[in-house]
């Protein structure tokens, strides 16, 4: 049974559980986030899996933070891969000056 849009106020519509679209995009971001944050320590492996699936992970989940604006849903998956994604580039930097800091 599916349900039709929901009109708001101002006469926009509001998704509902019925009509949700799937957004992959801020999926497909969150994981390359939460990866992306978890291994910013693995020595050299760093600048592939964190910094790399960092910058994946954020233009991904911007690009799902649009596609939640215009009425699918997943707004928080993106929320989620920005974060995430940010802090796993962050990290990386860090991981690799205090490397680099540390050989030297």
């Amino acid at each position: 049974m599916t349900r039709s849009p929901v009109m708001t106020e101002t006469g926009q519509h509001r998704a509902t559980p019925g009509n949700q679209q799937q957004n992959g995009l801020a999926t497909a971001g969150m994981i390359c986030g939460i990866i992306a944050a978890a291994t910013f320590w693995v020595p050299f492996l760093y600048l592939l899996s964190s910094f790399v699936l960092g910058i994946v992970a954020v233009v991904l989940s911007h690009k799902g933070r649009a596609r939640a604006a215009q009425g699918a849903g997943g707004a928080g998956f993106a929320l989620t891969g920005l974060i995430c994604g940010y802090a796993g580039i962050a990290l990386s930097v860090a991981s690799g000056v205090i490397g680099a800091l540390a050989a030297s």
